[in-house]
């Protein structure tokens, strides 16, 4: 069993960035670590889970960077749906020290979510696996 609660780390198994998705778009995560349960491998390294963008917003003149946010949906353990809870806000850098100066013309830079960073998720129900 799984217990509601339990932290999943995992990573997008491609970039992500706000320039280039939509709300409602799905994104394939993998599972960075073996997850034990009472000694028992219950969810193995390399599960896939799914996140959809629940939110976003482009970079913008002044400085204003991009941002997203991934709400994770449910992870597959041996054709076995494992119901996730949690949220990654993904945040650009802006673009402060031009806005600074007063252009309008400059703006912050994309939100981007890469394979390899780390996010967390829970587990939303104790699931038998």
């Amino acid at each position: 069993m799984v217990r509601a609660g339990t932290m999943v780390a995992m990573t997008p198994m491609k970039e992500i960035a706000s320039s280039k998705v939509k709300v409602g778009d799905s994104f394939e995560f993998t599972v960075v670590n073996d997850v034990v349960e009472n000694g028992v491998v219950a969810v193995p390294r390399g599960s896939k889970a799914l996140g959809l963008i629940k939110w976003k917003t482009g970079k913008a003149i002044g400085g204003k960077s991009g941002k997203f946010e991934v709400e994770f949906k449910q992870l597959n353990v041996n054709g076995k749906v494992i119901p996730l809870s949690g949220v990654h806000r993904q945040e650009g850098k802006g673009n402060t020290v031009g806005a600074l100066f007063g252009s309008m013309w400059i703006s912050g830079r994309s939100a981007i979510m890469t394979p390899g960073q780390i996010v967390n998720a829970m587990v939303a129900e104790n699931t038998v696996v």
